[in-house]
């Protein structure tokens, strides 16, 4: 501004005209700032006005989700939603809710200047009344510690307290003179109170003055919102034989789908494969697929009748990491045609609806050399086409794959999308490829709660909206309810990383393409500095299982073990020691403990065990079904306005329908 004044005025201009246009500008940038900016009001999705994220914290026994609810809103207008904030608080713990109004995932945060402004405002009501909160506010300072800075509790802003009836809590940011306002950060709800409460908050916004109002040509009402319908849902089905042999089996899947609204199916098929048709079809330049036959096809078609009687699609499931290679290409593509002759031969009502693959090729060992992943993805580009290829000629037939939610994330290490790959000449992130390509595409969209700076909703939306703009696949988001079984791995002392990647494109390239070595899975730890591979322990082995086990760590030790790779005794020790203290800082990984291969002539080969879990946050398995009917409802609502939405996807009918089961008992009474 200053330097705009100095080219307007010349040096012959008088002091009175200076000053003139000084103020003037001064008037027009004071005019500048608004009345009333939104913070978050709840109705789009994430990130919020300000760039900013929400996020639930607990600790002990206390308990605490929020998600956008549709029950309530404050605002005009017949739809809308609010932030539902349900807290368990028990003696041992604390839980809390935070709202930011900055990016916290960039490296170089922007906060908020909320010095122009004389109040920080939101609407609260109460399930019941009576609740209560302490808020607290925060600047960058204070994040930077990873605190706030206490208020008081919301009867210092609402006198009668809360009740049922929306009610404005307006903050003076005098209150706050301790704060940078400059660099506001943020607003925390902590829940102090021993006891169960539930509040609902909406319309958060700063405001130059108590009377200005977020909505000054609306009736603010706090009427309930007009309910929406559920969008259908999808389920992944993976062990058919018992649905296909019982009748009681099918029935108690048919009244599952009805009771959760499902209405499509991907369901693993089983076959059998000519292996000497898959040896021919790996020769050669152009793939030929591999001669493959459904299994209990007179069964098949008995369920496929009964399904479609109850108004259910079911699509042919399948998929394996080791499909995407481009030497395994013929089994998956003689699976697909299996598919065609079937439906072929069957008459309508007995058909597949579609074909679906679950490959996953970042499972295989080799997605870790950087250097060899653009081809591994390439390779998996080029079965998923060919495979959609062959399906549109057949009318019906709709064709999908199954993605993570993160192929088109920044790598921090090279600064370019994690799954970069120049396909039919263009150059981009896998995940927008098969938007571009396929019918359908089943995110894996796995985490517990819709909202949140790692909530479904933000992992979601960015698909979604690329889908809608370029007319794509349309997207089914997955949630998950499995809940593994903590499982060991043995691990070699490995290689610096280097190493390992020249490892894997020289003596040891056969590992690249495999996610298992002889049956039993590959693992891998990455400490920053090394690569340690292992193979997951199985459950209560046989002796041909602990002899084959055995001899398949020897041959990992062979190419990846530091004890194999000419390392010094002070390097193996070092890299052990690395390894053990990733361990003690990754949340999947624990309990690790020093464990020696032995050799037959004595010596031993440095090594060690850990164990793995699935995080919570991953799986709704964990959760009640109240939680996952909660946190799912939400995700659609997010969701339904995109135009290639397709439903929440369910994996799978087998942990399903275990969560499911007590609300269906319950239901029925």
């Amino acid at each position: 501004m200053i330097q705009e004044l100095r080219v307007l005025i010349s040096p012959r201009a008088g002091w009175l005209a200076a000053l003139f246009l000084f103020f003037s500008a001064a008037h027009v940038a004071q005019a500048a700032v608004p009345n009333v900016v939104l913070f978050d009001d709840f109705e789009g999705g994430v990130p919020n006005a300000l760039d900013g994220y929400l996020g639930a914290f607990q600790s002990g026994a206390s308990k605490i989700d929020a998600l956008r609810d549709t029950t309530f809103f404050h605002g005009p207008g017949k739809r809308g939603t609010s932030l539902r904030i349900r807290a368990n608080k028990q003696e041992e713990g604390f839980c809390g809710v935070w709202l930011q109004c900055f990016d916290s995932k960039v490296a170089k945060k922007k906060f908020f200047n909320a010095k122009p402004f004389g109040y920080l405002s939101f609407w609260v009501r109460g399930q019941t009344g009576g609740e209560t909160f302490t808020i607290k506010l925060a600047d960058g300072s204070w994040i930077a510690k990873e605190d706030s800075f206490p208020l008081g509790e919301v009867r210092k802003y609402l006198p009668n307290g809360v009740n049922r009836n929306w009610q404005e809590v307006l903050i003076p940011l005098s209150d706050a003179a301790s704060l940078d306002l400059e660099q506001f950060a943020g607003i925390t709800f902590l829940f102090s109170t021993v006891g169960q409460s539930v509040v609902f908050v909406d319309d958060l916004c700063f405001k130059t003055t108590a009377e200005v109002n977020l909505h000054p040509n609306g009736l603010e009402t706090s009427t309930p919102a007009i309910a929406r319908n559920a969008a259908p849902r999808t389920m992944w089905l993976w062990n058919l034989d018992e649905l296909l042999e019982k009748e009681a089996a099918r029935e108690s899947l048919f009244d599952l789908c009805a009771h959760e609204g499902i209405e499509q199916l991907w369901v693993q098929v089983s076959y059998k494969i000519d292996p000497l048709s898959v040896q021919v079809a790996s020769t050669g330049g152009k793939t030929i697929a591999a001669s493959v036959k459904l299994r209990r096809e007179d069964q098949l078609r008995q369920f496929l009748a009964a399904a479609h009687q109850m108004r259910l699609q079911v699509h042919a499931l399948d998929g394996d990491p080791e499909f995407s290679v481009r030497a395994m290409h013929s089994v998956p593509l003689g699976v697909v045609e299996a598919v065609i002759a079937f439906n072929q031969q069957s008459s309508p009502d007995q058909r597949f609806d579609g074909i679906h693959f679950d490959n996953e090729p970042h499972a295989l060992l080799g997605w870790h050399d950087r250097s060899r992943r653009e081809k591994m993805l390439k390779d998996f580009l080029d079965l998923s086409a060919e495979c959609q290829r062959r399906v549109r000629t057949q009318s019906g037939l709709t064709f999908g794959v199954d993605i993570p939610f993160w192929w088109h994330h920044v790598d921090l290490q090279t600064g370019k999308p994690i799954g970069d790959v120049v396909f039919n000449g263009k150059k981009k992130a896998a995940s927008w490829h098969c938007l571009d390509l396929f019918d359908n595409v089943g995110l894996m969209n796995y985490r517990d709660n819709a909202d949140g700076a790692d909530g479904m909703v933000v992992h979601g939306q960015e698909l979604l909206a690329y889908a809608d703009n370029n007319k794509g696949a349309r997207v089914f988001m997955g949630v998950e309810t499995v809940v593994p079984t903590p499982a060991d791995a043995w691990y070699v002392v490995g290689l610096p990383r280097k190493r390992f990647e020249a490892t894997l494109r020289g003596p040891g390239r056969e590992f690249a393409d495999l996610c298992r070595y002889d049956g039993f899975r590959l693992r891998r730890i990455d400490d920053g500095q090394n690569v340690h591979v292992g193979l997951e322990v199985p459950i209560a082995p046989d002796a041909d299982e602990v002899d084959r086990f055995g001899r398949g760590l020897k041959a990992v030790a062979e190419k990846f073990g530091a004890s194999s790779g000419n390392l010094s005794g002070n390097a193996v020790v070092q890299a052990r020691a690395a390894a053990e203290t990733a361990v003690r800082v990754d949340p999947e990984l624990r309990n690790f403990r020093n464990r020696n291969i032995a050799n037959a002539d004595g010596t031993e080969i440095a090594g060690f065990q850990v164990t793995s879990i699935m995080l919570p946050k991953i799986t709704f398995g964990d959760n009640t079904y109240d939680d996952f009917q909660s946190q799912v409802t939400a995700a659609e609502n997010s969701f339904r306005d995109y135009k290639k939405f397709g439903g929440m996807a369910v994996h799978s009918f087998e942990s399903f329908q275990m969560l499911a089961r007590p609300q269906r008992v319950t239901t029925r009474r």
